[in-house]
C-alpha cells in the first residue's frame, strides 16, 4: 500500500506518453500521481480541490496518520484535528463511542471504528474522519483476531466505508501498514466523487 515508483526512460516524449498511458490503463486506480507526490499530498491536494476538511481517529497506529498528514506543508488548511483513542475508555470519552458497542464486538471491529469515524465527525465539524483500531501486536491477537488484523472507516456525507486488512510483518510495519491503508482508502474515496 506504500506505494512503487516507476520510472521510465525513452527516446522521445512520444513515446514516453504513450508507455505512461498504457501503465495507466494497467493499472487504474492504483496510479496516485504523475508528478511525484506522496499519497498525503496527493489527498491534501484533492481535499483542497473539493474545499472538505480531514479528521484522524487513531488507535493502534497511534498518531502517525495524522503525522503523515502533518508532514505535508499546508496540511493546517485541511487537516482538522487528530484524535488518538487507544484504549477503550478513551474511544468512550474522546470520540463517544457507545461502550456496548466495544463490550459487544470489541475495540477491533467493523462497528467501533465505524462509530469512532462518525464521533470525530460529530465532535469537529469535520467532512471526512478516517478511523483506524487494530491488533498491532506482538501481543493481543484474540480468537478470529491475530496479530496485524485491522479495521478502517473512512465516513463522508452520511457514509462510512470500511475495510478490514491483515497484515503481520512485526509492530512498526503493521502500524505503518495500516496508516497507508488508511490514507489509500481516502485517497479512493476523494477519487470517486
Amino acid at each position: 500500500v506504500r506505494g512503487i515508483t516507476i520510472r521510465m526512460k525513452g527516446e522521445t516524449l512520444k513515446i514516453l506518453e504513450e508507455y505512461q498511458s498504457h501503465i495507466r490503463r494497467l493499472l487504474g486506480k492504483a496510479v496516485y500521481s504523475l508528478e511525484g507526490e506522496s499519497m498525503a499530498e496527493c489527498i491534501l491536494r484533492r481535499c483542497l480541490e473539493k474545499n472538505v476538511t480531514l479528521v484522524t481517529a487513531e488507535s493502534c497506529t497511534g498518531g502517525l496518520i495524522a503525522s503523515m498528514i502533518t508532514d505535508v506543508p499546508g496540511a493546517s488548511k485541511v487537516f482538522l484535528r487528530g484524535y488518538v483513542a487507544y484504549s477503550n475508555r478513551s474511544k468512550t470519552d474522546l470520540l463517544g463511542v457507545d461502550p456496548g458497542i466495544i463490550e459487544r464486538y470489541g475495540a477491533v471491529s467493523r462497528e467501533t471504528v465505524e462509530a469512532m469515524a462518525t464521533g470525530a465527525l460529530e465532535r469537529s465539524n469535520g467532512d471526512i474522519a478516517v478511523a483506524v483500531s487494530g491488533i498491532a501486536g506482538p501481543d493481543g491477537a484474540v480468537e478470529g483476531k491475530p496479530v496485524g488484523t485491522v479495521w478502517i472507516s473512512v465516513c463522508h456525507k452520511g457514509q462510512c466505508h470500511t475495510e478490514k486488512i491483515s497484515y503481520n510483518r512485526g509492530r512498526l510495519k503493521n502500524k505503518e501498514h495500516a496508516a497507508y491503508a488508511a490514507l489509500n482508502l481516502i485517497r479512493l474515496l476523494l477519487s470517486d466523487e
